[in-house]
C-alpha cells in the first residue's frame, strides 16, 4: 500500500498548469489527502475512487472554479456531508456537474445542495448518512441523478425534492423513510413527473396505498418492494404505459388485480409481485400487450385454473409461481 502517496503527488500535478483530466483509481493510496493541496486551475475531471483514502475532501477543490466531474466512490471518507458540501462552496459550484462519493463511511445527514447551480449527478449510496432531512432542503434543478441508496436516512421526502424539472433517477432505496406513499408521489411528481424514467423506493417504511403512477409520463422501472404498503390497490389505479420493470413484492397488498391494471402496458418486461395478498383475475381470454422476461407471482393467488395468459409470454427466463393455489394439471402447451 502506498501510505500517505497522495500528499508527494498533488502539488507536482499543480504545476501542470494546463492538465484537465486525472485518473488515480486502484492504486492504493492511503492517509489523508492534504488539506493545502491544490488542482490544477484548469482541472476539468479527477478520479481517485477504489483507495483507501480517509477523512475528508479538502476546501481548495472548490476553489478550483473548472472542476466538473469529482469522483471518489470506493474510499473511507469519514466526514460529515454538511463538511464536505461546505468545502465544495466556492467557485466549482458553479462548475461542477458530478459528484461521485458512494460507498464510504460520510456521516450525518442531507444537507441543502441546490446551491450547486450546474450539478447533474449525486451518488452518496452506501454511506453512513442517517437522521432527519432538513425541512428547507431542495434539489439542484439541473439534477438527473440521485441516488442515496443504501443508508438510514429516515422521515419523508420532501415537497421541495420535486422542484428538479431534469430528474431522471432518484433512487432512496435501503432507508428508514415512513412517509406515506401518495404523499410521496404527489410530492415527486411536482415537476420531476414528466422527466422521471427510474422511482426506487424499496426497502423503507414507507405505508399507505398504491397511487396512481400515470402521470409520471416517462417512468420505465418503478420500484416499492420491501415496504409496509397493507391496503387495496383502487381499480382506477392506471400503472405508466411505458413501464419496462414493476417490483411491489414483499408488502401487505390485499388486492384484486384485472387485466384493466396493465392495460396498454406494450413495454413491460419484469414483473415481481410475489409475497403479498393478490388475486390476479385476468379475463380468460386476454391477450397481455407485453412479453415479460422475468414473472414473480409466488404466493399470489393465479388459481383455481391454470392462467392462459401466460402461455402468451413465450419469452420469460425467470419464473415463480410457487403457492399459488393452483390446483389443475399444468397444461403441456406451458
Amino acid at each position: 500500500m502506498i501510505n500517505n502517496y497522495i500528499i508527494g503527488i498533488f502539488p507536482a500535478v499543480s504545476t501542470f498548469y494546463s492538465f484537465k483530466t486525472l485518473f488515480l483509481g486502484r492504486m492504493l493510496l492511503s492517509g489523508t489527502i492534504t488539506k493545502g493541496v491544490k488542482l490544477p486551475s484548469t482541472m476539468k475531471d479527477l478520479s481517485i475512487s477504489s483507495n483507501f483514502l480517509d477523512g475528508g475532501i479538502p476546501n481548495s477543490y472548490g476553489n478550483t472554479c473548472s472542476l466538473r466531474s469529482l469522483d471518489m466512490f470506493d474510499n473511507n471518507l469519514s466526514e460529515e456531508f454538511p463538511i464536505i458540501v461546505w468545502n465544495l462552496t466556492g467557485c466549482s459550484r458553479n462548475s461542477l456537474q458530478e459528484l461521485i462519493l458512494h460507498a464510504n463511511k460520510i456521516k450525518d445527514t442531507l444537507l441543502d445542495f441546490s446551491i450547486f447551480a450546474t450539478l447533474k449527478l449525486l451518488n452518496l449510496s452506501t454511506n453512513e448518512l442517517s437522521g432527519k432531512i432538513p425541512e428547507d432542503n431542495e434539489l439542484p434543478y439541473k439534477l438527473k441523478y440521485l441516488s442515496i441508496h443504501l443508508n438510514t436516512i429516515e422521515c419523508r421526502i420532501l415537497k421541495a425534492f420535486g422542484n428538479a424539472w431534469s430528474l431522471l433517477l432518484f433512487d432512496m432505496s435501503y432507508n428508514n423513510f415512513n412517509d406515506e406513499l401518495p404523499k410521496i408521489i404527489s410530492h415527486i411528481s411536482w415537476c420531476a413527473r414528466y422527466s422521471l424514467k427510474t422511482l426506487s423506493l424499496g426497502n423503507n417504511k414507507i405505508n399507505g396505498t398504491v397511487t396512481d403512477f400515470s402521470t409520471f409520463t416517462s417512468l420505465k422501472i418503478l420500484n416499492h418492494f420491501e415496504n409496509k404498503l397493507n391496503e387495496v390497490i383502487h381499480m382506477d389505479i392506471w400503472f405508466p404505459l411505458q413501464l419496462e420493470a414493476l417490483y411491489m413484492f414483499s408488502n401487505s397488498l390485499k388486492v384484486v388485480i384485472t387485466n384493466n391494471h396493465f392495460a396498454y402496458m406494450f413495454n413491460l418486461q419484469e414483473l415481481y409481485l410475489w409475497d403479498n395478498s393478490l388475486c390476479l383475475t385476468f379475463n380468460q381470454n386476454w391477450v397481455p400487450p407485453f412479453h415479460l422476461f422475468k414473472i414473480g407471482l409466488r404466493s399470489c393467488k393465479l388459481g383455481p385454473t391454470f392462467h392462459t395468459w401466460l402461455q402468451e409470454q413465450n419469452e420469460f427466463d425467470d419464473i415463480d409461481i410457487s403457492n399459488a393455489a393452483i390446483l389443475v394439471t399444468v397444461p403441456i402447451w406451458f
